[in-house]
């Protein structure tokens, strides 16, 4: 088969995972974008690899993932995390969806709004 029927075949195969971003405006039509969301993360590869401890390293990822949500929501994420840890001490348990870095964005976009 020629290369150009191979290049076909594949894109028909994959047409709703290739054509996803036209639906969803989060997802970068390029992969530079997430190769750059990538790269500090292979940088520092080595030195993550010593965490001490298999909790240690949940908890990296857990702090890794708050930070890159704040990132992907345009925040600073010091500034989100302290404003969020001094809201905790007044957020009922069932409010506490309300303090994921989307909610705090939305929320920061309507004050700046108004």
């Amino acid at each position: 088969m020629p290369l150009i029927g191979e290049a076909v075949g594949y894109a028909s195969r994959h047409w709703d995972g290739l054509s996803r971003f036209l639906f969803d405006g989060r997802i970068p039509w390029t992969n530079n974008e997430s190769e750059r969301h990538l790269r500090h993360i292979v940088v520092g590869r080595n030195n993550w690899i010593f965490r001490g401890t298999f909790q240690g390293a949940e908890r990296a990822c857990v702090l890794w993932s708050l930070v890159m949500s704040c990132k992907i929501n345009k925040l600073n994420p010091r500034q989100y995390l302290l404003d969020t840890l001094h809201a905790m001490g007044t957020v009922s348990h069932k409010d506490l969806p309300t303090l994921t870095p989307r909610a705090y964005a939305e929320r920061k976009r309507a004050l700046t709004q108004s």
